[in-house]
Protein backbone atom coordinates (compact mmCIF):
# COMPACT_ATOMS: atom_id res chain seq x y z
CA UNK A 1 0.00 0.00 0.00
CA UNK A 2 1.41 3.36 -1.06
CA UNK A 3 1.45 6.26 1.32
CA UNK A 4 0.86 9.46 -0.64
CA UNK A 5 1.24 11.62 2.46
CA UNK A 6 4.95 10.59 2.71
CA UNK A 7 5.65 12.23 -0.66
CA UNK A 8 3.85 15.43 0.41
CA UNK A 9 5.72 15.40 3.69
CA UNK A 10 9.07 15.18 1.88
CA UNK A 11 8.07 18.03 -0.44
CA UNK A 12 6.98 20.10 2.55
CA UNK A 13 10.26 19.51 4.36
CA UNK A 14 12.24 20.38 1.21
CA UNK A 15 10.29 23.62 0.67
CA UNK A 16 10.70 24.59 4.34
CA UNK A 17 14.46 23.95 4.15
CA UNK A 18 14.82 26.11 1.03
CA UNK A 19 12.75 28.89 2.62
CA UNK A 20 14.87 28.77 5.78
CA UNK A 21 18.11 28.85 3.75
CA UNK A 22 16.94 31.81 1.65
CA UNK A 23 15.68 33.67 4.72
CA UNK A 24 18.96 33.09 6.55
CA UNK A 25 20.75 34.95 3.76
CA UNK A 26 18.88 38.22 4.36
CA UNK A 27 22.09 39.79 5.77
CA UNK A 28 23.35 40.14 2.21
CA UNK A 29 20.75 42.73 1.33
CA UNK A 30 20.39 44.63 4.62
CA UNK A 31 22.62 47.67 4.46
CA UNK A 32 24.24 48.85 7.68
CA UNK A 33 26.70 51.61 8.49
CA UNK A 34 29.19 50.23 11.04
CA UNK A 35 31.56 53.19 10.80
CA UNK A 36 31.55 56.14 13.18
CA UNK A 37 30.51 59.58 11.96
CA UNK A 38 33.49 61.43 10.49
CA UNK A 39 32.89 64.27 12.98
CA UNK A 40 33.37 61.83 15.87
CA UNK A 41 36.92 60.86 14.81
CA UNK A 42 39.68 62.70 16.69
CA UNK A 43 42.59 61.08 14.84
CA UNK A 44 43.20 58.21 12.47
CA UNK A 45 46.25 56.24 11.40
CA UNK A 46 46.19 54.18 8.23
CA UNK A 47 48.55 51.28 7.68
CA UNK A 48 48.46 49.22 4.50
CA UNK A 49 50.66 47.34 2.05
CA UNK A 50 51.22 49.27 -1.17
CA UNK A 51 51.63 46.70 -3.93
CA UNK A 52 53.20 49.20 -6.36
CA UNK A 53 55.74 50.51 -3.83
CA UNK A 54 56.21 46.97 -2.41
CA UNK A 55 56.26 48.23 1.15
CA UNK A 56 54.07 48.99 4.11
CA UNK A 57 52.71 52.53 4.21
CA UNK A 58 51.79 54.24 7.49
CA UNK A 59 50.17 57.67 7.47
CA UNK A 60 48.19 60.00 9.68
CA UNK A 61 44.98 60.38 7.68
CA UNK A 62 44.23 63.95 6.60
CA UNK A 63 40.71 64.98 7.61
CA UNK A 64 39.70 65.59 4.01
CA UNK A 65 40.46 61.94 3.14
CA UNK A 66 38.44 60.21 5.82
CA UNK A 67 35.06 60.63 4.05
CA UNK A 68 36.41 59.05 0.85
CA UNK A 69 37.94 56.15 2.81
CA UNK A 70 34.60 55.52 4.52
CA UNK A 71 32.72 55.87 1.22
CA UNK A 72 34.98 53.24 -0.35
CA UNK A 73 33.67 50.75 2.25
CA UNK A 74 29.99 51.50 1.58
CA UNK A 75 27.35 50.30 1.07
CA UNK A 76 28.03 47.60 3.65
CA UNK A 77 26.18 44.57 4.93
CA UNK A 78 27.09 42.22 7.75
CA UNK A 79 28.86 38.98 6.81
CA UNK A 80 28.17 36.32 9.47
CA UNK A 81 30.27 33.71 7.66
CA UNK A 82 33.45 35.51 6.57
CA UNK A 83 36.23 33.76 4.72
CA UNK A 84 39.88 33.85 5.75
CA UNK A 85 40.81 36.90 3.72
CA UNK A 86 44.25 38.38 3.23
CA UNK A 87 44.70 41.59 5.23
CA UNK A 88 45.40 44.64 3.07
CA UNK A 89 45.67 47.12 5.93
CA UNK A 90 43.99 48.71 8.91
CA UNK A 91 42.65 52.05 10.03
CA UNK A 92 43.06 52.77 13.73
CA UNK A 93 41.01 55.65 15.07
CA UNK A 94 40.48 57.42 18.34
CA UNK A 95 37.02 58.88 18.72
CA UNK A 96 36.34 62.24 20.34
CA UNK A 97 35.12 60.52 23.51
CA UNK A 98 38.46 58.65 23.77
CA UNK A 99 37.21 55.24 22.65
CA UNK A 100 39.27 53.33 20.08
CA UNK A 101 37.75 52.14 16.81
CA UNK A 102 39.47 49.79 14.36
CA UNK A 103 38.78 48.88 10.77
CA UNK A 104 40.69 45.98 9.23
CA UNK A 105 40.62 46.01 5.43
CA UNK A 106 40.90 42.82 3.40
CA UNK A 107 42.23 42.27 -0.13
CA UNK A 108 39.63 40.72 -2.42
CA UNK A 109 39.39 40.34 -6.20
CA UNK A 110 38.33 43.55 -7.91
CA UNK A 111 35.24 42.09 -9.59
CA UNK A 112 33.13 41.74 -6.43
CA UNK A 113 32.33 43.52 -3.19
CA UNK A 114 35.11 44.42 -0.78
CA UNK A 115 35.41 43.17 2.79
CA UNK A 116 36.38 44.65 6.13
CA UNK A 117 35.87 44.19 9.84
CA UNK A 118 35.12 46.98 12.29
CA UNK A 119 34.72 47.44 16.01
CA UNK A 120 36.07 49.05 19.15
CA UNK A 121 38.55 46.22 19.66
CA UNK A 122 39.93 43.31 17.70
CA UNK A 123 37.92 40.92 19.87
CA UNK A 124 34.65 42.83 19.34
CA UNK A 125 34.97 43.27 15.59
CA UNK A 126 32.21 42.37 13.18
CA UNK A 127 32.80 41.36 9.57
CA UNK A 128 31.20 43.19 6.65
CA UNK A 129 31.05 43.11 2.88
CA UNK A 130 31.07 46.56 1.40
CA UNK A 131 32.38 48.89 -1.25
CA UNK A 132 34.78 47.55 -3.82
CA UNK A 133 38.51 46.87 -3.78
CA UNK A 134 39.27 49.25 -6.70
CA UNK A 135 37.47 52.15 -4.97
CA UNK A 136 39.27 51.37 -1.74
CA UNK A 137 42.69 51.21 -3.42
CA UNK A 138 41.98 54.57 -5.05
CA UNK A 139 40.99 56.09 -1.68
CA UNK A 140 44.17 54.69 -0.08
CA UNK A 141 46.30 56.17 -2.86
CA UNK A 142 44.64 59.59 -2.53
CA UNK A 143 45.07 59.55 1.27
CA UNK A 144 48.76 58.73 0.86
CA UNK A 145 49.24 61.52 -1.68
CA UNK A 146 47.44 64.03 0.54
CA UNK A 147 49.53 63.03 3.56
CA UNK A 148 52.77 63.31 1.56
CA UNK A 149 51.74 66.83 0.47
CA UNK A 150 51.31 67.68 4.14
CA UNK A 151 47.62 68.54 3.89
CA UNK A 152 46.01 69.62 7.12
CA UNK A 153 45.03 66.87 9.50
CA UNK A 154 42.37 68.89 11.36
CA UNK A 155 38.73 69.64 10.58
CA UNK A 156 35.99 71.56 12.32
CA UNK A 157 35.57 69.85 15.65
CA UNK A 158 36.61 66.40 14.48
CA UNK A 159 39.75 64.77 13.17
CA UNK A 160 42.80 66.44 14.62
CA UNK A 161 40.86 69.36 16.08
CA UNK A 162 42.75 70.94 18.90
CA UNK A 163 45.21 69.32 21.26
CA UNK A 164 44.76 65.71 22.22
CA UNK A 165 43.77 65.40 25.88
CA UNK A 166 46.07 63.28 28.09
Amino acid sequence: MKRPYARWLLWGVAIAAVAWWAGDRSWRTEEVDPLPAVEEVRNATLRYFDVDARREIRIEVPAACLPSLFAALRPASRDPQPSKWEVLGDLEMTLRDGRPFQVEIYALPSDGPGAFSAGETYERRVYYRGGTTPRLLDALRRAREAASRGEAIGNQGGLGAGPTPP
